[in-house]
């Protein structure tokens, strides 16, 4: 809906008033504008909220989806739910013969955890669960008291003020026994009872209370009174109200079994981003038990786990090693690619290219021919009679075309070109025969009403219309190679200290202690390079002998030594690096060992952060001739790692091996293979062509068994 909404804010700009009274199929074709306009929307992405809803093949969205997708126009479909469960099991295959039931929705891409969500975008929720006392309304009492305790002056940056929802099971309880309860409660502690609001649908004894729904609607609103909301069966799913800090679940039929984790989550929508906020869930022992078990089946974790919410952040310091380094710049050859449009000037008038429409329209009439029979001919299959339809109104008879004056021709035509052409600065002249147009591709009823024809190709005629009026462009493409220098760090990016989420820890290397420990080496000096090459011979000769003990022994030793200025001074030009694989950490751990790379004097720094480097290269790819002929753009590349070899006279880089480290998983991917293949001719063979620069080759790593090979073989090619 608010998709719709925001469509026709952009599209509906002038709407036309009705003179006229609708018919059905004018009021379903109306209500149906906004659907057809979006289903003609080119490479379209559909977001769905609560996507549960949509599983059913028989649900409306569904089918409006599945029919916009048969246009081709869909590039993918993304659901959102926060309860992804099916009514009943659905079988997913695994193997011929092998199928296994999952009662969740079974193409599911992404999994956010509940638990990640509290103390990030959700209030972290104190459980209550009573279990000492029977009486449901004790229970809503020490609710009551605690929300008062707790959240009596609490308001909200927003200026809303905490509000207590309490769910009653029935009209006649919330009326009869906690209204009067909750009543009293607050004027014991001072507050008024229009700070109650009693929601409900009303029965024959108890109406529904007068502007509750509006009051309702407006809780969020800072000049919204209530405190307390009584509820029964409304705001059980979907309700929007952050400034919501209390639920209270007090017996079990005051919501449906299934829906208690719903419920009582009701409340933990944040206000203020970035604010430890809390929210207190009250509930029975029955429902307590029910909200555990479901927080085990549905999310996979536990009450207190829920209650704790997401796992803290660490932080992590960065460091700049550049000046330690004397790192340079690196220098290349950057390809270009610019399109630039200019408008004809010869172009003719749209009021020449309106006569030559004028002149074609017997050409634009519609071949087919239209054959009727009653049904009883369409039975009798050896003598049906068919009878040609000529009169041009039944094509409207037939529902095909709508209600449409000149002035509704026009607008439609606006939206149509995207409010490009617009009626305003049409001269009279032209308007004229925009009106002689209209007139010969439409026809009136006896009712004077206005419909377009259906004799006629319309879209092709409206088409013709906005492109009289568009002017004549000429598309050129300007190709160059220019020079750039790129430096590995952008400093002013390196934030330090950073949060980061705990579980992400690991994907940092080197780890902070050891960062402390080079960061100390480059203070005080460390080991000789002479030490770090003794325990690389001994880890060797104890993998060549398969002695487990010593190769865990040696191998201790090394990554001590690792430390020392010798290797520190080959790599991390920052500390640390925020890798994006384990394979990327391997891969630069194995690398550092070698003894091909130690041997050749190679430094070895990673390049795949790109909002810290500016090593990124524009890839293209050439279209065919069919397409064109040009090239297109197929984005920003930024390859992982870069070996290099410094030139010892003037310091710069005089080789440069790129190496992008590739999972399996990736390694096919279309767009990345279209920036290989640049990469591999193009930007090879544009940067060799120019003295000065480094020599550069280019390699991809897929994470195979022989990886490693691959590598050295190409190190001692390159660095011969």
């Amino acid at each position: 809906v608010n998709a719709e909404k925001v469509i026709l804010d952009h599209v509906d700009l002038n709407p036309q008033p009705k003179l006229w009274e609708e018919t059905e199929d004018e009021k379903a074709l109306a209500a149906n504008e906004t659907r057809t306009l979006i289903g003609k929307i080119p490479s379209m992405s559909i977001f769905i909220d609560e996507a549960h809803h949509a599983a059913d093949n028989e649900i409306k969205l569904r089918s409006v989806v599945s029919k916009w997708a048969e246009s081709g126009s869909v590039c993918n479909v993304l659901g959102f739910s926060g309860t992804p469960f099916l009514n009943s099991p659905d079988k997913v295959t695994i193997a011929p013969g092998l199928e296994i039931k999952s009662p969740e929705i079974t193409n599911t891409v992404y999994y956010y955890p509940l638990v990640e969500g509290i103390g990030n975008f959700l209030k972290k929720p104190v459980v209550n669960i009573i279990r000492d006392a029977n009486d449901s309304l004790s229970i809503v009492q020490r609710g009551i008291e605690e929300f008062i305790e707790k959240f009596r002056d609490k308001r909200y940056t927003s200026g809303a003020c905490a509000k207590l929802a309490i769910y009653c099971g029935s009209i006649e309880r919330l009326e009869k026994q906690i209204y009067p309860l909750a009543v009293g409660l607050c004027e014991k502690s001072g507050i008024e009872r229009t700070a109650i609001l009693r929601y409900h649908r009303g029965n024959k004894e108890h109406p529904q209370p007068t502007d509750s729904e509006i009051e309702f609607a407006q809780l969020d609103s800072p000049s919204s009174p209530y405190r307390i909301i009584l509820l029964v069966q409304i705001g059980k799913e979907g309700w929007d109200c952050r400034s919501l800090a209390g639920v209270i679940l007090s017996q079990a039929n005051d919501c449906p079994k299934n829906m208690v984790l719903q419920t009582s989550c009701r409340c933990l929508r944040e206000v203020d981003a970035g604010q430890q906020e809390e929210a207190i869930i009250v509930l029975n022992q029955e429902n307590g038990s029910t909200l555990s078990a479901q927080l085990s089946k549905q999310h996979h974790t536990t009450l207190d786990e829920f209650q704790a919410g997401r796992q803290h952040t660490a932080k992590i310091e960065r460091h700049d090693r550049t000046r330690e380094l004397d790192l340079p710049d690196i220098p290349f050859m950057q390809m270009r690619i610019s399109y630039n449009t200019t408008i004809l000037e010869n172009q003719e008038p749209p009021t020449r290219r309106l006569k030559a429409l004028i002149a074609e329209l017997p050409s634009l009439r519609r071949q087919e021919t239209i054959q009727t029979s009653t049904f009883d001919e369409l039975l009798d299959k050896d003598g049906a009679q068919f009878v040609r339809e000529s009169d041009p109104t039944y094509f409207y008879t037939m529902g095909r075309l709508p209600h449409c004056p000149f002035l509704h021709w026009l607008d439609l035509m606006r939206k149509e070109s995207f409010c490009f052409w617009n009626q305003s600065e049409v001269s009279e002249d032209d308007m004229v025969l925009l009106r002689q147009i209209h007139a010969a591709i439409s026809f009136q009823d006896n009712d004077g009403r206005v419909f377009l024809s259906g004799e006629y190709d319309q879209a092709a005629i409206r088409s013709r219309v906005i492109t009289a009026f568009w002017p004549h462009r000429r598309l050129s493409v300007d190709e160059e190679v220019i020079p750039e220098c790129a430096r590995l760090l952008r400093i002013d990016h390196l934030k330090s200290p950073i949060e980061v989420p705990a579980a992400t820890v690991n994907s940092f290397i080197p780890d902070q202690e050891e960062c402390r420990r080079i960061i100390k080496a480059d203070n005080e000096g460390t080991q000789s390079s002479e030490a770090l090459a003794k325990a690389i011979r001994k880890l060797a000769r104890a993998e060549a002998d398969g002695d487990a003990e010593e190769i865990e022994f040696f191998r201790a030793q090394l990554e001590r030594a690792q430390t020392g200025r010798s290797v520190k001074d080959r790599t991390y030009h920052y500390l640390p690096y925020r890798t994006d694989s384990a394979f990327e950490r391997s891969f630069l751990k194995a690398v550092l060992q070698r003894q091909e790379f130690l041997d050749r004097n190679l430094e070895i720094y990673y390049n795949g952060d790109e909002s810290l480097t500016e090593f990124r290269i524009q890839c293209y790819k050439r279209l065919s001739e069919a397409e064109g002929g040009v090239w297109s753009s197929v984005g920003a590349y930024t390859p992982d790692f870069l070996i290099i070899k410094r030139d010892k006279s003037s310091n710069a880089i005089a080789s440069c091996l790129i190496v992008e480290t590739k999972g399996r998983l990736y390694a096919n991917d279309p767009a990345f293979q279209d920036r290989r293949d640049f990469m591999q001719s193009v930007f090879l063979q544009q940067n060799d062509r120019h003295d000065g620069l480094p020599r550069f080759q280019y390699i991809c790593l897929e994470e195979t068994a022989n990886w490693n090979n691959a590598l050295m073989d190409a190190i001692k090619g390159f660095f011969k």
